[in-house]
Parts: C-alpha cells; structure tokens; sequence
C-alpha cells in the first residue's frame, strides 16, 4: 500500500511541477509584454514632449522678436 501512495505522490510532483512550469513562462511573458508596452509609450512620449517642447521655445522666441521689433519702433 505504501508504493501506491509513493507512485501517486510522484505522478502528483511530476504534474504540479508542470504546471507550475506553464504558470512561470505565462506570467514572465505577461510580465515582458507590460514592460514592451510601457517602454514604447515611454520612448513615443519622450519624442513628442521633446517636439512640442521645441515648438514651444520657437513660439516664444518669435513672440519676443516681435515684441522687440515693436519696441525699437
């Protein structure tokens, strides 16, 4: 009786050890795919703000060239 429940306890390890294994690579490929995500969003967001940031500053100088031009005459 007892090498039943040793031969069950091993068919068991070797089933949640498998499981276990497809539980770990799904969640490290979920975890992969979140960072993607979030490093492009990231990468985009840094390019546009630099953008706009530039526009902004050109903006501002043609509103102070202007106010300068108005000035001296």
């Amino acid at each position: 009786m007892a090498e039943v429940y040793k031969i069950l306890y091993e068919q068991f390890q070797e089933e949640t050890s498998g499981i276990q294994e497809i539980f770990q690579w799904s969640m490290g490929s979920i975890i992969v795919i979140i960072l993607a995500i979030f490093g492009t969003n990231i990468f985009f967001n840094f390019r546009y703000n630099k953008k706009e940031l530039e526009n902004l500053i050109q903006q501002f100088d043609l509103k102070i060239q202007k106010n300068y031009e108005e000035f001296i005459e």
